[in-house]
This record gives C-alpha cells, sequence and structure tokens, in this order.
C-alpha cells in the first residue's frame, strides 16, 4: 500500500522533539551565560521552540483517540511527568514543572469525555479544576503552559465534533451520501480547524490576556507565544499516518523528555 503524502505521527514527534530541545537550550543558556552573541542565539532558539508544544497538543489528541487502552496511556504520561520533575530537581534541586503535567491532564480530561456513561463525562471537571488550581498558584504544583495548554489540547479536540457537524452539512448541500464526505473532507477539516483555533486562541490572548492577582491566567509571555503558529505548516502537512514504529521508538521518545533536560543541564553547568 502507497503511504500518503505528507508526515506521519512519528515525524511529527522528531519535530516536536528536537525544537522542545532548541527551547530548553535557549532558556538554560540564558540562566547560565550572559554573552551577547550566545543570548540573541538563545533567543532564537526560544522562538523556533515556540512550535514544539502545539504540535505536541495535537499528538495528545491524536493519541487518546487511537490508543486502544486509555488507562495505560494515561499511566505513561503521568509516570513521565513525575519522573521528568524529580530528574531535574536531584540534578539542579529546582522544581521547575514539565509540559507532561499539561498533557497528561488534557488526556484524562479527554478520555473522561470520550466515556459514554454520562457520569464519568462530567467527572471531567476535575482535571479542569485542578489545572485551574495549578494556573492560579493555589497548589503546590508547577506545571509549564497549564491553562493555555489545557484549552489547546480542549479545542484541538472540538475540532473532531465541529469537523464531523460540517461534513454533514457538506453532504446535505452537495446531496453526498454522509460516509463519502466524510472520508473526502473530515480529516482536513479537522487540520484546518485545529489551526483555526490555535490562530484565534493566540490571537485572543494576545489582546486579553487576563491577570489574577498579578497572575497571568493563561501564559507569561503571550507575545513570545505567537511565534507557536509557525507550527500550523506540520500540522497541516500531517497525513494521519502513525509511521514506523516498535517498543523501542516508543519508550526513547518517553525517556528522551528527562535525559535531554539533564544533559542539557550538566553541559551547561559544566561550561559556564
Amino acid at each position: 500500500m502507497e503511504n500518503k503524502k505528507g508526515i506521519s505521527s512519528l515525524s511529527l514527534k522528531i519535530i516536536g522533539l528536537i525544537t522542545m530541545t532548541l527551547d530548553h537550550f535557549g532558556r538554560m543558556a540564558k540562566v547560565f551565560f550572559d554573552n551577547q552573541v550566545l543570548l540573541r542565539i538563545s533567543n532564537i532558539c526560544i522562538i523556533i521552540g515556540r512550535i514544539s508544544f502545539p504540535i505536541f497538543a495535537f499528538l495528545i489528541v491524536e493519541g487518546v483517540i487511537h490508543t486502544k487502552n486509555k488507562l495505560n496511556y494515561l499511566l505513561r504520561l503521568l509516570i513521565l511527568s513525575i519522573f521528568c520533575d524529580l530528574t531535574f530537581y536531584l540534578i539542579s534541586h529546582n522544581y521547575w514543572g514539565n509540559p507532561i503535567t499539561t498533557l497528561f491532564l488534557g488526556a484524562l480530561t479527554i478520555s473522561l469525555l470520550e466515556n459514554k456513561k454520562l457520569w464519568v463525562k462530567l467527572s471531567s471537571i476535575i482535571p479542569i479544576t485542578l489545572t485551574i488550581l495549578i494556573a492560579f498558584e493555589v497548589i503546590p504544583i508547577l506545571s509549564m503552559y497549564d491553562l493555555y495548554g489545557l484549552v489547546l489540547i480542549l479545542l484541538f479536540y472540538f475540532s473532531i465534533y465541529l469537523s464531523k457537524i460540517l461534513c454533514k452539512i457538506i453532504s446535505n448541500y452537495y446531496q453526498l451520501d454522509y460516509d463519502l464526505a466524510y472520508s473526502k473532507y473530515y480529516f482536513s477539516i479537522r487540520k484546518y480547524l485545529s489551526c483555526f483555533f490555535l490562530i484565534s486562541f493566540n490571537i485572543l490572548i494576545w489582546f486579553i490576556n487576563p491577570t489574577v492577582n498579578n497572575i497571568n491566567i493563561f501564559i507569561d509571555d503571550p507575545i513570545s507565544q505567537l511565534y507557536s503558529l509557525l507550527s500550523i505548516p506540520f500540522i497541516i502537512l500531517y497525513n494521519g499516518e502513525k509511521g514506523y514504529s516498535n517498543k523501542v521508538i516508543k519508550y526513547s521518545f518517553y525517556l528522551y523528555f528527562p535525559l535531554h533536560l539533564a544533559i542539557l543541564y550538566l553541559l551547561m553547568h559544566l561550561f559556564s
């Protein structure tokens, strides 16, 4: 069978990891060094790094709706989040939080919403409330992107249902069979809707970034976060295929998160 044009989930993950690593390099370099040239390079790395989170948020939605075992998927994310925090704390003696926590809370929310039982769907308010409490610093848990990340994940998730509605409208308007309209238009509509939500949300918080007690509710630097729109071409190019995968590759991605943070920190500490 011929592969579809575009990039697979595997390729998207690699792009996300590369841009995330550049972001972390840039942020750590700013802490450890005061060389002007290096600081300029760091700023460029941080700009490129804004690409990573929307990609991971989009892939989290893909992961939840396609995984055969949601519980195992959620447990892997939770363990990874805790492992990242512990690893970096043991090395740096600082608790910074990490974006995996936000991805886990987003995945948990979607998993609950996906359940057919009403009481389980309603329980999705628990991870949503927890994220809000984290964003308002009510509880001593740090989670990068927190409320911004959760809202973005939910917008990507709701684009699934809105795309199905639009396919229904198209099938009625052009008098097409719904299954035909769905197979032909659904995936493209969903990707473009996801990108539309990404653009709209970022522009909205750029103009209106509410604060409570000097705490930014959504994100600390909405202007810098506008560079996350650079992720749009990669999302559009996504072809819906998983790409080559085995257990080694799957768990290598999980291990990469804490290991790259530890290696970057140790290298910065060594050369500073």
